[in-house]
């Protein structure tokens, strides 16, 4: 497996990106469900938020490494998607503004896409930083871990004082995943398979209880979930434990590699195709059918399954563009051009 990614990682991205779409999904119904639904809506939001966290530990992991042409290549991605979004949603819902024209073409610098603003941020300083983790010691790591912790993590979720005021989806929090992240490879932290499992049900348990109990304080209608923020403590703690247990599943399967590979694109697609399938799919928010959960997750799927088709065919336009604009080719199409023109006015 030397060189490849251990697929029990990506095939755990692949999940936290299914969490994160399913839990947007059922955010239309926040402030409606109750009953038996206000307990389902609270567990997808107590469990599926831990999927960020994941997504940074995991860069964290492998370590991310500053390149321009990489610098290139995500900026042009991500333009792709948020000028294709703003295009389809002005031609089919008739929605034309100039935010939303400057969110398009400037999507990272007006956070668009609030955690590609973020990873932009540390893909820059991603050198700087790694610099600095190999020149300190074990005890100094898990000092400035530890300090982190407690501003970003332990005293929002137990004063509800945001010192940061972004609810962990900002730099400070990400910064501290991805710290997490290099302290787990470098020094190869394990536990075994049962307490990593444990550790995830735990923290899950713990995260749905205090927001069930917030909720219910509340009324018992409409989720409101203060324990399931980016920078909880539970979700912190859950998102660790889900990724060590699934980095213990050390094996390699192609596919599931390149469908993770693709999450990135699915992950910028996915409000636009939710957007495009909402027109003509109708949500009944009250929620009362048994299957619904059911439902929801086709709908997930069949989001998923577009973001990934779209991104093939991103692919294909990106090769041919650079096919196209190689030197040798431009001096081709210069000449036929060229020829054409000439020929025509012969």
């Amino acid at each position: 497996m030397e060189g490849q990614r251990n697929s029990g990682v990506e095939l755990l991205r692949i999940i936290c990106m299914f969490g994160i779409i399913f839990m947007h999904t059922f955010g239309i119904f926040y402030d409606e469900v109750s009953g038996i639904y206000l307990m389902a809506g609270i567990a997808i939001n107590s469990l599926f938020n831990m999927g960020v966290s994941v997504f940074m530990l995991i860069s964290g992991y492998y370590e991310i490494h500053f390149s321009l042409k990489k610098l290139v290549r995500l900026e042009s991605t991500v333009l792709f998607y948020s000028v294709c979004g703003m295009l389809l949603q002005g031609a089919v819902c008739g929605e034309w503004s100039a935010g939303a024209v400057v969110k398009a073409f400037f999507p990272i610098s007006t956070r668009h896409y609030w955690y590609m603003s973020v990873y932009m941020i540390l893909f820059v300083f991603s050198g700087y930083i790694n610099g600095i983790l190999d020149k300190i010691n074990k005890k100094t790591f898990l000092t400035v871990i530890g300090l982190m912790l407690l501003f970003f993590s332990v005293m929002p979720t137990f004063t509800y004082f945001e010192i940061m005021g972004d609810n962990g989806k900002g730099v400070a929090n990400m910064l501290l995943m991805y710290l997490i992240g290099r302290y787990i490879r470098i020094y190869n932290v394990k536990i075994p398979i049962k307490n990593a499992g444990g550790g995830v049900c735990c923290a899950f348990a713990v995260t749905f209880l205090l927001n069930y109990l917030a909720s219910i304080l509340l009324g018992g209608v409409g989720i409101f979930a203060p324990f399931a923020r980016d920078n909880s403590l539970t979700v912190i703690i859950g998102s660790i434990f889900a990724f060590l247990l699934f980095r213990q599943a050390d094996f390699y399967v192609r596919f599931v590699n390149k469908i993770a590979g693709c999450m990135f694109a699915v992950y910028l697609s996915e409000g636009t195709v939710r957007m495009l399938l909402n027109r003509w799919i109708y949500w009944d928010k009250d929620v009362k059918v048994w299957y619904f959960l059911m439902v929801m997750t086709i709908y997930v799927i069949t989001v998923m399954t577009i973001g990934l088709c779209a991104e093939w065919i991103r692919k294909r336009i990106y090769g041919l563009f650079v096919r196209i604009s190689s030197p040798a080719r431009l001096d081709k199409l210069c000449r036929f051009v060229y020829c054409l023109f000439y020929r025509a006015n012969e």
